[in-house]
Order: C-alpha cells, then sequence, then structure tokens
C-alpha cells in the first residue's frame, strides 16, 4: 500500500465511504486521498433519469445505464458508479453470520472494523440485532418511534423460522434523529437516515480539495502512474494520474471500468444477485392516531439454511408503501388499482431475499467493443419453498400471507448483488488486490465470495475496511 502520493476512491457509496475512512485514518498527512463523482443527484420527483444520476431509494430507475458503449437488456439498479451518489440505502446492518465472515480473513478484525464505522453511523440496534460478539463492547441504541407493530414476532422460532429485530443505519440519538414519520421509503426528509451522499457532502463542504467531481470511464495501468480517463460535468474529457486506486464503482460498475479498461482478459463476468420477492399479508393491527413506520421492523429469517436460506422483511402498509404496492400491481400483474388508505390497518407488506446460491445472477459480456449487461433469471421454486415456510410460521402468530400472489424482479432489482470480483479468485488477491496490477483495490461488494440471503452491505463495509487495514499492516511487516 503507498504511503505517499495521490490515491484515488471511484464511487461515492457506502462501501467508499468506509474505504475513504478507513484509508484517512492510515493515512494521516502523507498523501492525497481524492474521491472521484459527479456529485450529482437527481431529485426524488423526476421521472426521467439523466446521464449516470441516482435517485433516492424506492425509484423504479435507481441508476440510468448510459454510458458509451454499455448495453442494459433490461433497465435495473444496476450501479455505475461513473457519477451520482448512492444515495439512501436498505438501512439493514446486520452483519452477516461467522461461518461466512470467516472467509475474508482475521473474523475479529472485521468485528472491529464494523464497530469503528459505527462511530460514523447513525444507527438502531444492539449487539444481538447487529451480530457483533459483545466483547467488543458496541452501545446499545432505543429503536426509532412507531416501530412496534411487529413486537409480538420477537424472538418466536418454529422448527425452520426465527424472527428479531431489525437493526438500521438510522439516527435515533442526535437533533436529526428519526421521528417515526414513515415517510423514508423515498428518502428521509429530516435525514436520520444514513446517506454516504450526504455524508460526504457535509466532508467536502469542509474538505473542498478532495472531490473531483467527473464521471470515470477507464483505467490505464502505466508505470509511471495509474491513468484514469473519463468526462467532466460539462462533458470535456479528462485524464488524471494516481498512485493507487480503490475501485468502489458498485457491484456492476467495477468490473464494467475494469472490462472497459481491458484490465480483465474476460470476455464474461457473473455478478451474483441476492434474489428479491415480494409478498402480500394481513394482519389486524391497533388502531392509532401516529404514522407507521416505514423501514423494516423485523426480520425472518431460516434457521435451516442446508435446505433454503432466506431471510425477509416486514414493513407496516402506509402511504409510501401502498404507493409501491399500488405500481407493482400495474407493472407486474397489469391491475390499475390505487391502493386505499383504510388498508394500512390490516395490510403489511414482506420482501424476501434467497441467498445467492439459489438466486439468479447478472450476466456482463463483453462483444467486441460493446458490453452487454442482462440478469439471468432462475426459476420460482425456491421462492415458492421459502414462501410456504414463511406462511406457515406467521399463521401461527396471526399473520397471514395472501397465498399465491407474490413477485420476483429481475436479478439486480433487490439491490443486494456483488461477487463479481471475488477476493482470492483468478483476478484478485486476498487483500482485494486487482492481480493485473496491485495498485488498484477492489473495495466494494465486488469482492464477496457469495452472498448470504438479506443485507450485505454493511458487512461489505467492514469487510473493505478490514481488508484495507490487513493490506497496510502486511506491507509494513515486510518493509
Amino acid at each position: 500500500m503507498s504511503m505517499t502520493g495521490r490515491i484515488a476512491v471511484i464511487g461515492s457509496g457506502p462501501s467508499s465511504w468506509s474505504a475513504f475512512k478507513t484509508l484517512e485514518s492510515l493515512h494521516v498527512g502523507c498523501c492525497d486521498i481524492i474521491v472521484l463523482d459527479a456529485s450529482f443527484r437527481e431529485s426524488t420527483s423526476s421521472n426521467t433519469p439523466t446521464l449516470a444520476s441516482k435517485k433516492k431509494f424506492g425509484s423504479s430507475h435507481m441508476y440510468a445505464g448510459n454510458s458509451p458503449g454499455i448495453t442494459f437488456s433490461s433497465q435495473s439498479n444496476y450501479s455505475l458508479a461513473n457519477g451520482g451518489f448512492s444515495t439512501v440505502w436498505g438501512a439493514g446492518i446486520r452483519l452477516w453470520d461467522p461461518e461466512y465472515l470467516d472467509k475474508y480473513g482475521e473474523i475479529d478484525d472485521i468485528y472491529e472494523a464494523a464497530k469503528k464505522l459505527l462511530d460514523f453511523l447513525p444507527y438502531s440496534g444492539t449487539p444481538v440485532t447487529l451480530n457483533i460478539p459483545g466483547k467488543f463492547l458496541v452501545k446499545a441504541t432505543p429503536r426509532p418511534p412507531n416501530s412496534h407493530d411487529f413486537s409480538e414476532l420477537l424472538g418466536t422460532r418454529s422448527d425452520s423460522v426465527c424472527s428479531f429485530e431489525t437493526a438500521l443505519a438510522l439516527d435515533v440519538l442526535s437533533n436529526l434523529k428519526c421521528t417515526g414519520c414513515g415517510n423514508c421509503l423515498s428518502g428521509c426528509p429530516y435525514g436520520s437516515i444514513f446517506d454516504s451522499g450526504i455524508a460526504f457532502d457535509k466532508y467536502f463542504s469542509i474538505h473542498k480539495s478532495v472531490r473531483k467531481q467527473v464521471y470515470v470511464e477507464r483505467i490505464f495501468s502505466k508505470l509511471e502512474g495509474l491513468e484514469v480517463w473519463g468526462r467532466s460535468r460539462n462533458g470535456e474529457s479528462f485524464i488524471e494520474v494516481y498512485d493507487e486506486i480503490h475501485l468502489c464503482a458498485g457491484a456492476i460498475g467495477t468490473p464494467l471500468i475494469l472490462m472497459n479498461s481491458n484490465l480483465i482478459s474476460d470476455s464474461t463476468i457473473s455478478v451474483l444477485d441476492s434474489q428479491a420477492f415480494y409478498f402480500i399479508g394481513l394482519k389486524l393491527f391497533k388502531r392509532s392516531n401516529t404514522p407507521s413506520f416505514a423501514l423494516s421492523q423485523i426480520t425472518i429469517s431460516s434457521t435451516d439454511t442446508n435446505k433454503i436460506d432466506f431471510k425477509a422483511s416486514l414493513y407496516r402498509s402506509n402511504v409510501e408503501t401502498r404507493l409501491r404496492i399500488s405500481e407493482l400491481l400495474k407493472s407486474k400483474l397489469k391491475f390499475h388499482i390505487t391502493v386505499p388508505s383504510w388498508i394500512d390497518r390490516v395490510l403489511f407488506l414482506g420482501i424476501g431475499f434467497l441467498d445467492s446460491g439459489s438466486s439468479g445472477t447478472i450476466e456482463i459480456r463483453k462483444i467486441d467493443k460493446e458490453i452487454l449487461v442482462q440478469p439471468i433469471v432462475p426459476g420460482r421454486k425456491t421462492i415458492k419453498v421459502a414462501l410456504q415456510k414463511i406462511r406457515k410460521y406467521l399463521s401461527v402468530q396471526g399473520f397471514h400471507v395472501i397465498p399465491g400472489i407474490f413477485i420476483q424482479p429481475l436479478p439486480g432489482l433487490g439491490f443486494h448483488s456483488g461477487g463479481g470480483l471475488p477476493i482470492g479468485s483468478t483476478h484478485v488477491d486476498e487483500f482485494g488486490r486487482l492481480l493485473r496490477d496491485n495498485r488498484i483495490r477492489i473495495s466494494d461488494v465486488s469482492i464477496l465470495k457469495s452472498i448470504p440471503a438479506g443485507a450485505h452491505t454493511f458487512t461489505s463495509m467492514a469487510i473493505v475496511s478490514s481488508t484495507i487495514k490487513s493490506e497496510y499492516e502486511n506491507s509494513n511487516h515486510g518493509a
């Protein structure tokens, strides 16, 4: 790892925030760390995505796919991160179980990295719900207001399913704390949910020299340095030279940039996905004058993962979930129905995920000078098995999943993709360095070897941070 010179972090999502904060702590005063992105976010009210822009969580077109030489077979949440910010994520921050973390180096180093990341993340949770061992002394913080609609499920267990409180990247302590207004599926109006775009905005307002407002397209590996090619916001071409690069351009964007740069010889890269599926259920909730909390309150998890690994989050119906359900019915089932407000007292929404071994994939293929990105769709059998177990478990608790109504989006539409360039693979060493040129590091979800069911962003952030520190310590011992 370079101790002097210039380091570029390409992208500005949660993984790049983790990489940036880790690099900053390791290189105090000895080098320049520059973040390359377009510093542009589209408003939540816009219906037309612009070049390389992104919208708030919940959009039907999170990311634009208009980069030169790239064709998308269908619109999805394919983050190119060659411009724009990855904004609000789903906010679930439970770490993976130890048997999955053990594949990425010393497991205690990952827990320690996760603990330090929590210094920069607002969160609601406990060591148990965060899945961090008690010896790391992580502070417990309270649940947000109005988030107790599924509390009767807490701690319940069947032969194959259990449930637990969802830990969230959500402010419950400061003057920005969550008010429980229920308007968070398209971006928190108070800034309570961790948003890496806002975090970078605040940092850049003080340290203006660490941002370059550009779209990155290619990297050229040269003896004298790494040349980054791209365009400025006004369309002018630019070339900048760096001593080290951390690629945090997203599950699709990172492999795309490397393929576009001819730094990967393979004509095809398969990106893993934790397949999403939606279902709807009925439950008579208590009458209340307060709004319904809109983020995940409860996570349902498979306990017999040898057969099928799944997780599902439950959401109380409110104005935003009603809009989402209406859009899903219209786009998937061709029903033009506006869900009425009275339904909030009896309706809940479930969003489930499978592990990557049971899910579809996203294939990136280079054909001459063009790159095609397309989802490879699996069968529905595994989802049906998961739903049967979820339905049986919830019905005992008085939550009734409506049979026969579920939606399976294309791979990638669940925002849980990654693993295109796993650590210790053909292209990447155990520290995330590109074998073709070890001055280039893969520092996002691309380095994951597999994706267990459910949220993976916080785990990726911890693994990225731990890997960067491990390489730093290894290079120092070798010096």
